[in-house]
């Protein structure tokens, strides 16, 4: 039987993502595992189509994402706690979404991998294909959980 021990969740602290985090919670109260939730930040770029930033700028505004996703999952986490028993693991990284996604996966043997893809509909469905929800399904090493 597939028991998962190691649950990861990536989260962008849209509702999609946290009734992800919901169904992984409720998935390692039954099989006793440890969430793993994590949080990609993308890099500011300095220079962009139309406008050019300093990098003092692009280092101030970083750091105020990071702590600004650092905040909104210790507030994730304290929640869980407060309601269940199962232990929640913080992790964040940068760069690309889905190439850290499955790179903290495999780095943490992680046994599960829970998403929800953002709602998308019709054309923009088609247009967005191979987004990260999609790249993770196609190139994890363990089972991945797209939530309908």
């Amino acid at each position: 039987m597939f028991a998962p021990k190691k649950i990861l969740v990536p989260t962008d602290f849209t509702r999609e993502s946290d009734r992800a985090l919901s169904e992984a919670v409720d998935i390692a109260k039954a099989f006793r595992s440890k969430v793993l939730l994590i949080h990609v930040d993308r890099r500011i770029q300095e220079v962009g189509v139309d406008m050019a930033l300093s990098p003092e700028l692009v280092k101030e505004l970083s750091e105020q994402d990071t702590e600004a996703a650092r905040a909104k999952m210790r507030a994730q986490v304290r929640r869980i706690a407060l309601e269940t028993d199962v232990v929640v693991q913080m992790a964040e990284r940068h760069g690309t979404t889905h190439e850290e996604i499955l790179r903290y996966a495999q780095e943490n043997e992680v046994d599960l991998i829970v998403l929800d893809p953002h709602a998308k509909k019709g054309l923009l469905k088609t247009l967005l294909r191979g987004g990260v929800t999609d790249k993770v399904a196609q190139k994890a090493l363990c089972p991945v959980l797209i939530l309908h």
